[in-house]
């Protein structure tokens, strides 16, 4: 009975582990519904192999390798959630599961740690590792899941909470990188990772009106990639961007626009070398007319039509910027640089109604702008 029960363990053991790589695969290729199934699928057999182990260190292996499984059901159902469906509410249910499993994985660990302690061998170094790595991703999914009630609280419009979330997901990356760089391991998509928070957290407190202080979170994200080694800096590149454009906008409201220009360009410089998504050819398009109005109002005459010449068919080779040509703000952009050249009253007319259409994308200066037309 004995030697069928070590059997039917080592059968179970290696199903477990044959679920869990089929598991890894479907999620690095955003499978996760498949990855979900398969990750329940091995903590199944982890926990037949748990009910014929034999011994303390076989049933702890086995036990908390279940909560790990567990663990990563729920974490991938979460990123379903998360990512595809973009149902922060039911992301972050998820991702408070998982994490309450990983906790139950690393608790149920500990049970015969002072047996492992001083024997050594490559097995009990595997399992230090193990411990490692797991006690690693729990801050990340901490990090998820306040990521997801921050992204949840931002559709609510409700940003003071989400800024709470925004940091309090930075800190837990924070804690992540801190202990991945003690046990000299590598840190840096956990960093990308950081940056991207750092960035609604920056975003947040502009909507607060805190200007300046999203203008130091905006500048410490640029300095940090410039610090970032080359082969990680490329990864960070749209982070960069970003983080320029949106210091051109804290710049803006602070009605510093010389300085605003110089960010906005360092955006569209980046634009001009990636093909763009609808959202990103929105904001391309809204930077361009943005610095076609700051330079008319600096009465930079030269400067004036130089973003929307940038952005031309034909200029940028092998590029697809249509998308940028068909939002309302290139649009704006072509007609109040026509009337400035013209001077035509239809033309400011066409400009004032393409405008008046965007009703819940309008600018201040923007707006500004056409107030000082009307009383000039």
């Amino acid at each position: 009975m004995q030697k069928n029960t070590k059997k039917d363990y080592s059968k179970y053991l290696k199903k477990a582990y044959d679920a869990e790589n089929k598991a890894f695969k479907q999620w690095d290729k955003s499978n996760f519904i498949k990855s979900a199934e398969l990750f329940k699928e091995s903590a199944e057999w982890f926990e037949k192999a748990m009910q014929n182990a034999t011994g303390l260190d076989e049933k702890v292996l086995t036990t908390s390798n279940f909560f790990v499984e567990l663990s990563n059901h729920y974490w991938v159902s979460g990123l379903k959630k998360y990512s595809d469906e973009e149902d922060y509410a039911e992301a972050a249910e998820l991702f408070k599961k998982a994490i309450l499993n990983k906790k139950k994985a690393l608790e149920a660990d500990k049970e015969d740690l002072p047996l492992r302690k001083g024997i050594g061998g490559q097995k009990e170094l595997k399992r230090r590792e193990w411990r490692l790595f797991q006690q690693s991703t729990l801050r990340e999914l901490y990090a998820y899941y306040f990521l997801s009630n921050g992204l949840k609280a931002e559709k609510e419009k409700k940003t003071k909470i989400a800024l709470e979330n925004f940091e309090n997901a930075a800190a837990s990356y924070n804690q992540q990188i801190k202990y991945l760089k003690n046990v000299k391991k590598p840190y840096y998509l956990v960093q990308l990772y950081l940056l991207k928070t750092h960035l609604k957290i920056a975003q947040c407190k502009r909507e607060l009106n805190k200007l300046s202080e999203a203008v130091n979170d905006y500048k410490w994200i640029i300095e940090q990639i410039k610090r970032m080694d080359k082969r990680y800096k490329t990864r960070a590149e749209a982070v960069l961007a970003l983080a320029n454009a949106e210091l051109g906008e804290c710049y803006k409201e602070m009605d510093r626009v010389e300085e605003a220009v110089n960010y906005y360009w360092k955006f569209l410089n980046w634009a001009k070398k990636v093909k763009l998504d609808s959202d990103q050819a929105l904001e391309v398009a809204r930077c361009i007319c943005i610095i076609t109005v700051i330079n008319i109002t600096l009465g930079e005459n030269k400067a004036v039509e130089k973003a929307i010449k940038e952005f031309k068919t034909g200029k940028i080779f092998g590029k697809n910027i249509r998308k940028v040509q068909r939002e309302p703000w290139y649009r704006l952009a072509t007609l109040i640089t026509e009337y400035y050249n013209r001077k035509d009253e239809k033309i400011l007319k066409d400009a004032k109604v393409v405008y008046e259409q965007m009703i819940e994308r309008k600018d201040r200066y923007i707006t500004k702008f056409f107030e000082q037309l009307e009383n000039t």
